[in-house]
């Protein structure tokens, strides 16, 4: 099979970016006689930050996540991750129930084999794949490592 890459979502990244330089703009125009240039250039550079950060992933083509046929790879805050498909023993979605409605929050937890208790966690709210569909995704994947022994 191929590899399936998955990536942040680019919506909810846009808008940060959108709802970020709308507030620049209004200072800039509420307060733009007393504006220096050190001011603009610190806006200007901090805004090229924030969209190569918010961009990042596109621009290097490094995903979050990374589900081969053999492991899962998440990339979280420059560390990575790899975990074969033999060492997990389940996927479990976490709940939260408030007068007894059951929600599902955005985390897949993987349980591990050998783990002791020990758990990764996928975070799958900013992602641009549903939580459901990354859900059936992984125990798909997890199904066929299994039925390949």
């Amino acid at each position: 099979m191929e590899e399936i890459r998955i990536y942040s979502s680019i919506w909810r990244k846009e808008f940060f970016v959108g709802v970020l330089c709308v507030a620049l703009a209004i200072m800039i125009i509420l307060n733009g006689d007393k504006v220096k240039l050190p001011y603009n250039l610190l806006i200007g550079f901090g805004g090229l930050f924030i969209l190569f950060t918010v961009f990042r992933e596109r621009l290097t083509h490094r995903p979050y996540l990374t589900i081969t046929d053999e492991s899962i790879i998440i990339r979280k805050r420059g560390k990575v991750t790899t975990i074969r498909f033999d060492e997990i023993k389940l996927f479990e979605r976490e709940t939260l129930t408030i007068l007894k409605h059951t929600t599902y929050t955005g985390m897949i937890i993987v349980h591990l084999v050998s783990g002791h208790g020990f758990v990764h966690v996928i975070s799958a709210d900013r992602l641009a794949i549903k939580q459901q569909v990354l859900w059936d995704l992984l125990n798909e994947r997890l199904n066929k490592s299994r039925k390949a022994k």
